[in-house]
C-alpha cells in the first residue's frame, strides 16, 4: 500500500466545513476539556451522539462505559474558547461558572447535551465515543464557529 500523505489528506479533510464543539469531563474531581470537530447525532431514539478523541487525549485515556460528559456547541464568537481547550491556553478564566454542574456546560455556547458515554471504538488514531443523551439545551440563536480548510470562516 502507498505510504499516505498526512499534509495533503489533512488538507483535503480540511474542504469539509465542520461546527465546533468543547467537550467537558471530570475525573478526579478536577474538570477537563477539549475541542471537538468530529461530532454527530446518531440516533433520536434513544437520543445518541458520537465524536472522535485522539487514542492519546485524556479522555481517551481515562473515559469509561458509564462516564459522562457534556457536549457544548460553540458560537460564532467563541474561537478564544476553541483554541483555548485545542491545546493553545489563551483565556484568563473559567469558561463556565463557578457553580455549574459537573461537567460544565460552556458559557455563552449555543447549545449543549449532557452524556453518558455507551460505547469506545478503536479505529486508527482515534476513538469513536458514542454516548447516549440524557438533557440537552439551546442557550443562543447566535451563529455557529465554523472550522474549514484550517480557519473559522465569520457566517455573520
Amino acid at each position: 500500500m502507498k505510504a499516505v500523505d498526512t499534509k495533503q489528506l489533512r488538507s483535503v479533510f480540511g474542504k469539509f466545513a465542520t461546527g465546533v464543539t468543547v467537550v467537558t469531563f471530570e475525573r478526579d474531581g478536577e474538570v477537563y476539556g477539549m475541542t471537538v470537530n468530529s461530532f454527530s447525532s446518531v440516533s433520536l431514539d434513544p437520543p445518541m451522539i458520537l465524536f472522535c478523541p485522539a487514542v492519546n487525549c485524556r479522555f481517551a485515556q481515562d473515559a469509561g462505559v458509564g462516564s459522562f460528559f457534556t457536549v457544548s456547541i460553540l458560537a460564532h464568537d467563541q474561537k478564544d474558547v476553541c483554541l483555548h481547550f485545542a491545546g493553545r491556553p489563551s483565556l484568563d478564566s473559567s469558561p463556565w461558572s463557578d457553580d455549574a454542574e459537573s461537567p460544565p456546560v460552556v458559557d455563552g455556547s449555543l447549545a449543549h447535551f449532557r452524556c453518558e458515554l455507551e460505547a469506545l471504538h478503536t479505529h486508527g488514531d482515534h476513538y469513536v465515543a458514542v454516548g447516549r443523551v440524557h438533557s440537552w439545551g439551546i442557550t443562543s440563536h447566535e451563529s455557529p464557529l465554523m472550522f474549514y480548510s484550517g480557519g473559522y470562516p465569520n457566517l455573520v
